[in-house]
């Protein structure tokens, strides 16, 4: 795992979380695409509430999120994400695929307090994140999360080899998904959204 990670990691989950993201780790490596050993990872991602991945079909090719409209890029870029953890081999794009849940939310959280509509706002993650922390509509520690995500996306999407996908590992994805999904529901949180704090059935 990248340092950079580890950081994410020790910055949004407690120590027992840890435990469990490492065994998480441990059965993606392993188990690659195997539905009865991945069941503790989609316990795991049921426990932090909200409509994450694991309530979503597991099939990117089955896509029940046009029905959402402007917010369909919430929960669709975790059910890429989904996908990518259980190939076990795609580090990166869990990363790049699931980075579109926190862009969207961001740029949902500027509409709500701002003129600016989520398709009119061409505004890079970093300036919206920005925006937010000046306007007080989030916290300090809420802000450094988000500035820290932003710093992952940007490794992402522009510190790789081409031919060796292996720049980021599937340890380094997977953080970055449960964190996304933790930093999600606190803004998910300050927007009132329906599906914070809701449990869903696991689906596969």
């Amino acid at each position: 795992m990248r340092i950079e990670f580890e950081e994410i990691l020790h910055e949004n989950f407690s120590q027992k979380e840890i435990k469990t993201i490492k065994q998480i780790i441990i059965i993606c490596k392993k188990y690659p695409k195997n539905i009865e050993q991945h069941k503790l990872v989609w316990t795991y991602d049921q426990s932090l509430l909200g409509l994450g991945g694991y309530a979503t079909p597991l099939n990117p090719t089955n896509n029940p999120f046009n029905k959402f409209g402007k917010e369909r890029g919430i929960f669709r870029s975790l059910q890429y994400g989904r996908n990518d953890i259980f190939r076990g081999d795609r580090g990166r794009h869990i990363i790049v695929d699931t980075a579109l849940h926190i862009e969207t939310l961001v740029k949902l959280l500027v509409e709500a307090n701002s003129n600016l509509s989520i398709i009119k706002n061409t505004k890079m993650l970093g300036k919206n994140i920005e925006y937010l922390y000046q306007k007080n509509i989030i916290k300090k520690s809420l802000y450094n999360k988000l500035i820290h995500i932003k710093e992952m996306i940007n490794l992402s999407k522009h510190q790789y080899d081409e031919n060796n996908d292996n720049t980021f590992s599937i340890s380094d994805g997977i953080v970055f998904y449960f964190s996304s999904r933790k930093i999600g529901n606190q803004i998910l949180k300050i927007l009132g959204h329906p599906t914070y704090n809701q449990k869903y059935k696991i689906q596969y």
